[in-house]
Parts: structure tokens; C-alpha cells; sequence
């Protein structure tokens, strides 16, 4: 059933590592909370970033497969207590990893003692955050919160996958010798279609690595997805049309009933005034909400407080420092410019070709 993403496979070791960085969050160490690949605009590949991590909290998983003639990877993993071997497919186009269930099931593709058997105490209810997270920015379909959390799932090739999130043990054996079994919500799929040209893969379900996504006010927007290239040499952040959209929309929406004005001002496309003349950023903020770029979950965060995407201009207004990447002509790549990379540690590894950032004070350390 999963998308066959032929291009993305190449990143599967460094995808596996994201995984059990999100999974196993360690302690920091540090200044670093995350790390990504530096993109030039030419390369379309996604910015797949890690936690900096106790490697002793590490755990490896043997990935099997190949481009041709298969068409995919995999890696097998053990669910339950005791745990039970999943086959997975690693798809980094997809958020949702989910299983092959028998509640019971349609279309599945193995054998009955080979799916997942749920118990009345894995379903989540439609109340639980992370059903919410899930259906965003849609809202929650459901008519009774304590209904189950169902879940529907459409890929490019025409399969899809409909059923119900549940949440049981990931047994995992650490780097150190030691284990860890954290409780993972997940799809429980009971109704499986593929009608594209390929047959689906063998394995038991999907393993969804996606996670670059937008949030706002530390809500999810529903924005996920999208290509990110961090650029020093840039004075503003640029984000391609869609993106730019909803972050324009969602902060209008947000400043309804603020005492703030739209106005025109010559510096950037979008400005409001208030009642009297802003001095500073700092004179504003307080309307403002914070939005961030989750790079896989959200322990790996871009954190942009509304300093990091406003400016105050010298006719007092306070404008958008986020602009629409389209009209520059950088396509659908998004920019993060040096507006939103203000009071962060950065630093280069152009060797291994990473990112990683910290907040820090600067004008403190400079003093």
C-alpha cells in the first residue's frame, strides 16, 4: 500500500537515525537541540535533522530491500508485550506509521496470525491530543470524544488505508545493552485498497517518517512537508505560496480584536500600526504568537518568537518579516533567513554538510 518514493530511499539510514532520536529523546548535551542538512536552493531533498543524543541511548535497525527490482526498504520492528515482529515500510513522504490489523480486516495482504491483534486498552479516543494533532487543521470529525480515533490515509500511487490509532509497546534493545520500551501511538489499518499498476508492498504496513511541519502558537497547522534551506545571506525568511498563506492567515486571525491596523508601508508588503508609534520589536511582541518548524517531533524545534519575523519601521509600523517566496522566484523552497535565525547559536558543518542551533542571548554575550 505505501507510495513507492523511489528518490527518498537514499536517505534511509539517516531517516532510521531521525526515528530513534525522536523515539528515545535523551538528555541534551550542550547548546545544540537539533541538526539538519544545509541546502543549497538547487537540491530539492528535505532537511532531515537530529537531536544531539546520548549515543548510549541509541538503538540501529537492520534496513533490507533495494530500488530494483523490490521497489522498497523496510526494517522489522517488535510491537506488544511480549513484542511481535513487524515488517515495516520506510516512507519518509508520510507522517503516519501504521499497521496491517485484524479488528477484522479488509484487504490485508498477510496472513491473520501475521497482523496486529488490538485490545480494547490500545484504541485512542477522539479526545486523546494526539487524535486532534492528527485531524489538524480539519478539527476533530468526530460526534462523541470517547469514540475511537480513526484515521484515513490516500497515497499518490491510489492506495489507502482506513482505521483507528491505537497505542502499545515498542521493545527496543539499546546501543548499551540496555532496553527501552516506550508506548507509541500508531494506525491500527483494517481496510486496505490498492488500485494503482504496482502491487503493494509484502510488508505489514508503513513505517511514516515525515515530519518537517508548521506550527503556530504551538498548535499544528496541517502545513507539513516542505523543503527548508537556511540562508545566512538572506535578510528575511521566504516561504513558498502555500506556506506563506497560512502563516499570513493565521496571524490576521490571530490579531482579530488586538488594537493593531493593517497599514501600508514602504519596507514590507505587510505592516500594522498601533495606537502610537512602536519604538522597538519588544513594544509589540506581546500581540504576536510564536510560530516553529518542527523538524521531526517536537523536541526538534525552530523556535520563532515574533522578534525572529517582525521589524519595526522608522514610521513606527510593525511588519512581516516573512515574505512570499514564489514572488522572488524561489519556487516552493522556503527560506529561513537571518531575521529568524536572530539570538541563535548557530553553527556550520560544511564537512557533513548539518546545521545545528541553540537559543541564546547575544547581546548579552557581546557585552
Amino acid at each position: 500500500m505505501a507510495e513507492q518514493k523511489l528518490m527518498n530511499r537514499r536517505r534511509v539510514s539517516l531517516m532510521i537515525m531521525v526515528f530513534i532520536f525522536q523515539v528515545l529523546s535523551a538528555s541534551f548535551h550542550g547548546c545544540f537541540v537539533a541538526a539538519g542538512h544545509v541546502q543549497p536552493p538547487w537540491k530539492k531533498s528535505t532537511i532531515h535533522p537530529t537531536t544531539v543524543n546520548s549515543f548510549g541511548s541509541s538503538v540501529f535497525f537492520s534496513v533490507s530491500g533495494n530500488v530494483y527490482p523490490l521497489g522498497y526498504y523496510s526494517v522489522t520492528v517488535g510491537i506488544g508485550n511480549p513484542p511481535k515482529p513487524f515488517q515495516l515500510d520506510i516512507d519518509t513522504g508520510s507522517d503516519l506509521t501504521w499497521v496491517q490489523c485484524d479488528a477484522p480486516c479488509s484487504g490485508c495482504t498477510l496472513p491473520r496470525d501475521h497482523l496486529y491483534k488490538p485490545v480494547k486498552n490500545n484504541y485512542l479516543a477522539c479526545k486523546d491530543p494526539i487524535c486532534a494533532a492528527l485531524n489538524s487543521p480539519k478539527g476533530n470529525p468526530c460526534k462523541n470524544l470517547n469514540d475511537k480515533c480513526g484515521f484515513q490515509v490516500e497515497y499518490a500511487d491510489h492506495g489507502s488505508v482506513l482505521g483507528v490509532m491505537v497505542s502499545d509497546n515498542f521493545p527496543m534493545p539499546l546501543v548499551n545493552g540496555t532496553r527501552s520500551s516506550p508506548l507509541l501511538a500508531f494506525g491500527c489499518g483494517y481496510r486496505l485498497q490498492n488500485r494503482g499498476p504496482h502491487a503493494p508492498p509484502t510488508t505489514a504496513g508503513v513505517l511514516g517518517l515525515g515530519k518537517t511541519e508548521l506550527l503556530f502558537g504551538g498548535k499544528p497547522t496541517g502545513v507539513k512537508g516542505f523543503n527548508v534551506i537556511f540562508d545566512t545571506g538572506a535578510t528575511y525568511t521566504y516561504l513558498s505560496s502555500n506556506v506563506y498563506q497560512t502563516v499570513v492567515n493565521l496571524i490576521k486571525k490571530d490579531l482579530t480584536g488586538k488594537p493593531l491596523q493593517e497599514v501600508k508601508d514602504n519596507a514590507l508588503p505587510i505592516c500594522w500600526k498601533g495606537p502610537n508609534p512602536f519604538k522597538s520589536v519588544q513594544d509589540v511582541k506581546k500581540y504576536f504568537n510564536r510560530l516553529a518548524l518542527s523538524f521531526g517531533g517536537t523536541n526538534t524545534q525552530l523556535q520563532l518568537p515574533p522578534e525572529a519575523y517582525l521589524i519595526v519601521t522608522e514610521r513606527g509600523n510593525v511588519c512581516l518579516g516573512i515574505l512570499n517566496g514564489a514572488e522572488a522566484g524561489l519556487g516552493t523552497s522556503n527560506v529561513i533567513g537571518d531575521i529568524s535565525l536572530q539570538d541563535k547559536l548557530v553553527i556550520y558543518n560544511n564537512e557533513n554538510q548539518r546545521i545545528g542551533w541553540a537559543a541564546a542571548d547575544c547581546a548579552r554575550k557581546l557585552r
